[in-house]
Order: structure tokens, then sequence, then C-alpha cells
């Protein structure tokens, strides 16, 4: 277990308890009970998961909102656009006007939930449209001219087409019955023009989508790619291999003040 783990107060989960944890860890303060009473009252988070169809993202969402109530932080909820969208479709919503009301769904309530309830919320959708994230920035904007001081960060999931597609084979349509055919599976050096508008204001995070685009088995084995504002997470590996330094570098970050949204 890490030095970080131990420190904030809290262990992972019993299957990441064994593992190995060779980075050293950054300053630490407070702790993660701490941190998440903070994040209760006047700093909420907001954890903006990407990624193609089939790259791990409800995968890790769930495994981070699973450690912050471990931990004591109830105010975390991920907000599934899919589960939204299905809402719909089972309503007897046309596909097309299902997503579309999936995102105004969405969108109401990461502002209900951030600005008004100030909790933390984890935004479970592929980013590849760049209204979403435009909206989000939005929103932080409207937030911080409220005097709400709000956490802010990108997580972005990277597997290959291979991996990809084999886990859409397994899994099926999100929305079967009422949508029987699976998305269609992105190319590896489809990353940067799918992603790019994330980069925004994060120009290490344009630059490792450029390298990853033209060079996708340079991630090996590596858990992770942090720049300012987003961890590009290498899903290639099992949860239990990445999950660890995922979670010291998020829980870190926010013990130090690094997600704090600037304009």
């Amino acid at each position: 277990m890490s030095n970080a783990m131990s420190k904030c107060g809290c262990t992972p989960s019993a299957s990441f308890e064994n593992k190995k944890d060779n980075h050293e860890p950054g300053p630490q303060t407070g702790t993660i009970p701490e941190l998440a009473s903070t994040a209760r009252g006047s700093h909420p988070t907001l954890l903006l998961m990407a990624g193609f169809a089939g790259a791990g993202k409800t995968t890790l969402a769930t495994k981070l909102k699973e450690e912050f109530l471990q931990c004591g932080d109830q105010s975390w909820e991920v907000l599934d656009k899919d589960l939204l969208k299905r809402k719909h479709l089972e309503e007897g919503q046309e596909v097309e006007l299902a997503g579309w009301k999936a995102f105004e769904d969405l969108f109401n309530l990461i502002a209900q939930k951030a600005i008004n309830n100030k909790k933390s919320v984890i935004i479970d959708t592929s980013n590849e449209r760049p209204f979403i994230h435009e909206n989000i920035l939005v929103l932080l904007e409207h937030m911080h001219r409220d005097n709400i001081q709000a956490n802010f960060n990108i997580i972005l999931c990277v597997a290959s087409k291979e991996k990809r597609s084999e886990r859409l084979d397994e899994r099926g349509s999100m929305f079967y019955p009422f949508v029987k055919n699976l998305p269609p599976t992105r190319d590896d050096s489809d990353l940067f023009g799918c992603f790019e508008h994330l980069a925004r204001h994060d120009p290490k995070l344009r630059e490792n989508l450029q390298h990853l685009s033209n060079n996708p088995a340079d991630l090996k084995d590596s858990p992770y790619l942090a720049s300012n504002q987003a961890l590009i997470v290498n899903t290639n590996l099992s949860l239990e291999t990445i999950f660890p330094d995922v979670w010291r570098e998020i829980t870190t970050r926010l013990q130090s003040g690094g997600l704090a949204f600037q304009q």
C-alpha cells in the first residue's frame, strides 16, 4: 500500500491492498476524510470522464466513487449520460431525441448537484462532442463568479482499438433492445482529432494527445500520463493495475489544490 494512501487515512479496497507502489508520493496535507468534508462544503469537484466507447470510462468512474465513499465522503455521485438516454428510450422516445434529452438532463443535474447542493460529481460521457466540455467550462465560470471554488479535472481513458472492440463485443449495446448495433470502433489514430478540444487550456494534454495518436504503443505499461488539467489513463491495463496510481494522483491533486479551476 502506498504512503499516500495510508496517510490519507483510507486504504484502497481489498483487491488493491497488496498492490506494490514504487512511486514516491507528493507532499501531503490533511486526510481524505478532511478533504471530503471540504468538497462537501464550498469546494465541489467535477471529474469529467472522456474516451471512446469500450475504453473503460464507466468502470473507472464507478471505482472512483466507491473509493471516495469508503473514505467517508458521501457527496460523490456518478452522472451517467448513457443511463439518462436509456431512461428516455424506455419512455418511448426516438433514439436521436433521447440522446439530446439525455444531454439536457445531464447538464441540469450537474448544475443542481454542483451549484445548488455543493456536491462532487463524476461526469460519465464520451466527450467526443466539443459542446459537452464547453458547457462544463461555462458552468465552472458561473460558479467562479458566484464565489464557489470548484475543483476540475479531465480523466481521458485510452485503450487500443483491439481492446475496445473486444470489450464492446462482450458487453453488447448499452441500449438494447432499442438500439441493437454497437457503436463504431474508432481507430487509435483518431485520438487527437476527437479529443483535441479538451486541451484548449492545457498545452501538455495537447502534446500528449498528438503523440499518442501517432504512437499509440508508447503508452506501454504506464498507468497514466499527467498534464495540468487532465490524466490520460491507460485502460489497456487492468483496473487492479492502474487504480492505485490513478487514485493517488487524484487525491494528491485534491489535497494540494492542484485541481482548483482557473479561468
